[in-house]
């Protein structure tokens, strides 16, 4: 058996308080490099988190799994938790010991199930920006997101979690919020390097949100859906309610009402990531701005002539370059900044 534990504001967060409605509006919580706008309120992290009490409350999820990993058997579970937390790094560093390398296991074992069933993923260079004062200035800072085994496994025990979740909705007839994709239409013959990531990702169907199970292509499962984050999706908290009704035996959400209650909140979540993605242009502009002598390598992803479409791993930066002769997939370049307009999120740059 495989538990996964999962916070639980939904005991609290009742349907039609001022809370619920607020977190509705939110639809998310919203993370930018000066820091993060919490769905649940400031405090809701302290309250409902695991492992920063004595005592934990989660909801948690019962797994029989067989032999090649799928899943056989869900019940879903109130408990009361002693958490010890750890980071990434430190559970890369504990990943052989008795306690840990069972699941590191599992998750391995997941995402080879996944691939065999056509699961597609993309591997691009990821940074995170942060920022420090100095002399009374905000100064951005961008850095490499380093990868860890950790964070892969942890990331197959929410796969996991969503899957069981969505069959459990299912096989009881709970209406319930579902994620589906459809599968990708990949070209016969991928390039290798990061212009076939990027052509992987270019080649990728937009996620359906629905109260009926589909398959999500992408993730290489028969029906998903998101639960492990119910403290910073809307969606994710309406799935909890929903379930610790049915554990209660009390009258369930209909799927009309549901879709309408999870398409307001995913249409707020949807503006959070624009304003995500708006304020991490806007640091990585801030930083090349204070940074006037930046140089860096850009990979060629795209070829159009003797203009490219580039993608510069040190910003997470992705954009368009003129050149003297026509580059090559995959090429280096070594380029800097010709431009940047902060009012209007641009910047152009050149080869060196």
């Amino acid at each position: 058996y495989l538990w996964i534990h999962i916070a639980n504001p939904a005991d609290t967060i009742a349907a039609g308080t001022q809370s619920d409605a607020d977190a509705c509006a939110r639809g998310a919580t919203l993370y930018t490099p000066e820091g993060a706008s919490r769905m649940l309120g400031e405090k809701a992290v302290d309250y409902f988190a695991l492992g920063l009490r004595p005592v934990s409350y989660a909801l948690s999820f019962k797994l029989l799994l067989g032999a090649d990993g799928c899943i056989e058997e869900v019940s879903i579970h109130r408990t009361k938790l002693s958490v010890i937390r750890m980071t990434y790094e430190e559970a890369d560093a504990q990943k052989d010991l008795p306690a840990l390398a069972p699941l590191f296991a599992i998750a391995e074992k997941n995402r080879i199930r996944r691939e065999n069933a056509g699961a597609v993923s993309i591997d691009f260079p990821e940074v995170f920006i942060t920022l420090a004062e100095q002399d009374g200035t905000k100064r951005a800072q961008v850095q490499p997101v380093v990868r860890t085994e950790a964070a892969a496994m942890i990331k197959e025990m929410m796969l996991l979690a969503g899957e069981a979740a969505a069959r459990f909705a299912f096989q009881h007839s709970i209406p319930f919020q579902y994620i589906s994709q459809e599968a990708p239409e990949l070209p016969n013959k991928l390039p290798s390097g990061l212009a076939g990531e990027y052509r992987k990702r270019r080649a990728m169907r937009p996620r359906s949100v629905g109260t009926i199970p589909s398959m999500h292509a992408a993730l290489g499962l028969a029906m998903y859906g998101q639960v492990t984050s119910p403290l910073r999706r809307y969606g994710d908290l309406v799935s909890h309610r929903q379930l610790l009704n049915y554990i209660d035996g009390k009258p369930l959400t209909p799927a009309a009402d549901l879709i309408l209650k999870i398409a307001a909140g995913d249409v707020a979540g949807r503006a959070c990531v624009s304003a995500e993605r708006a304020s991490r242009q806007h640091w990585t502009l801030v930083y090349l701005l204070q940074n006037p002598d930046w140089r860096g390598t850009a990979v060629v992803l795209e070829v159009m002539g003797k203009k490219a479409h580039v993608f510069i791993p040190s910003l997470g930066y992705e954009g368009d370059i003129t050149l003297d002769t026509e580059p090559e997939l995959n090429q280096e370049l070594t380029v800097k900044v010709r431009r940047i307009r902060l009012a209007y999120l641009q910047a152009s740059f050149e080869q060196v």
